[in-house]
């Protein structure tokens, strides 16, 4: 979120080179944990482009894009999740390892995975538009709401929303939320047709993706 504070905070190549720093762990940590990194790879490739865009950039254009270059990269990080829906949603790199290897080539998570990573893109514009108000504004309070407090409150909005949507549920117990069972695909199934798997206090070894409608028991 913080690649340049106007004058008194970093300029753009120089937080971007931060960011390019941040990028580089994130995708160290998860090539340890043999887990994907392709988010962090697209991030590292536009924080590097924006440091090579500010260094090659003329002086006189230095000050405006060190005045908007909050809302450049979160215009960017929009962009490269709008583009995922185009090939695979960017979301599935973290929720994939959240339901059985057959949930992943259902339509249903598909459709999970778009709005997910839909909800994101749009977290992302909104957070654009309210730096791109904080650069117009002058009082040091309306520049910290809407450079700060507005951005930090529309990022934990969406992740509380997202965190809604995934369950996974241990019992089947009637459940009153704001999203319903998109997927109930059985762990294993043997040649009878009943389902089977670990059981935990009760639960018929199902993960469920929450979604708009309730969720029926089973036995």
């Amino acid at each position: 979120m913080v690649l340049a504070v106007r004058s008194t905070g970093v300029s753009l190549g120089l937080g971007a080179l931060f960011a390019v720093v941040a990028a580089c762990l994130a995708i160290l940590h998860a090539r340890r944990r043999r887990a994907s990194a392709r988010f962090e790879t697209l991030s590292l490739a536009t924080f590097a482009a924006l440091a090579l865009a500010a260094w090659l950039a003329p002086a006189s254009a230095s000050t405006g894009l060190d005045h908007y270059g909050r809302a450049i990269t979160a215009a960017a990080m929009s962009a490269i999740v709008l583009a995922s829906l185009a090939f695979r949603p960017i979301t599935v790199q973290y929720t994939s390892e959240l339901v059985p290897a057959g949930v992943l080539r259902t339509r249903a998570f598909e459709r999970s995975s778009r709005v997910d990573t839909a909800l994101w893109a749009a977290t992302a514009l909104a957070i654009t538009g309210s730096f791109l108000v904080g650069v117009a504004l002058r009082s040091h309070l309306d520049q910290t709401a809407f450079n700060w407090l507005l951005p930090l409150a529309l990022s934990v909005g969406c992740v509380r929303l997202l965190a809604r949507r995934w369950s996974a549920l241990d019992t089947l117990d009637d459940t009153a939320s704001l999203l319903v069972a998109a997927l109930d695909v059985p762990l294993a199934a043997p040649a009878d047709g009943r389902p089977t798997g670990t059981r935990r206090r009760g639960s018929t070894a199902r993960l469920r993706l929450v979604s708009d409608e309730r969720v029926e028991r089973r036995a």
